[in-house]
Parts: structure tokens; sequence; C-alpha cells
């Protein structure tokens, strides 16, 4: 897809917020991803000269821009994840509808427990403290 990790990832929260019926500002997703305006900004560009995103004008505020992913964007991500899907959904043949029940609550809780308030508080790289000896 001509992308970088976090290019993905920004695609990512676009598309969930887009499948949520929401729009998504470049502010809004640098603070989703913990990004600087000028790394979010160079993010967008790069995006948008490859024809993965696409930039709006907000019609109430001519200052604000929403992003939205393109279809092409669109069905190369599926293209590109689909071989994945179809090994997750072998795998998940092997257990029961009860097995798979339980595994959707367990992660549906961990993603409860991570993004309590909507935003993970996760850091995205480790901090010094969290190496040291206790």
């Amino acid at each position: 897809m001509q992308v970088h990790r976090t290019d993905l990832a920004a695609l990512n929260v676009i598309s969930l917020a887009e499948g949520r019926g929401e729009s998504m500002t470049p502010s809004e997703l640098a603070r989703s991803l913990s990004m600087s305006a000028a790394a979010m900004t160079a993010l967008v560009d790069r995006l948008v000269k490859v024809g993965h995103l696409e930039r709006h004008p907000d019609p109430k505020d001519r200052r604000r821009t929403h992003l939205r992913v393109t279809p092409t964007a669109s069905v190369t991500g599926r293209a590109m994840f689909a071989p994945m899907a179809e090994q997750i959904r072998q795998a998940a043949e092997a257990y029961s509808p009860e097995e798979l029940a339980l595994v959707v609550k367990v992660l549906a809780d961990i993603e409860a427990a991570i993004n309590h308030d909507g935003v993970a508080d996760v850091p995205l790289e480790p901090r010094v403290s969290d190496h040291e000896p206790g």
C-alpha cells in the first residue's frame, strides 16, 4: 500500500471512526496516535499523495479539515488482509461457539481496560523508569 506502520494505524483509526459514522480531523488523529502536529501533517500529506486519504473542508468551519479513507485504500487494505482473515477464520473453526464467546468476552474486557476513556493510555515507547529495578 506504500505506507508506513504508523500510516496503517492512522488509516485504521480513521476507518473505525467512519464505521461509527464519525469524521476525524488531523488534530483528533494526532491526539489518538500521540503524534505532534508536524508529524501528523507529514503523515496526512504522504497518504494523500499515494491516494489513500482525502482532505475535506468542514462545511460549517472552513478552518477545519476532515479526513476520509479513499475507496482505493479500502479495497487495497481488504485485499492485503484477506489472507490473514481467512487463516484466522480457519483457526477459529477448531473451537466451539462457547469457547469463541469466551475469547470474545476476554478480548472485549481487555480492550475496555486499555481504552477506559476511549483513548489508549499505553505509551508508544517504553520509559526509562519502566526498566529500572523495583
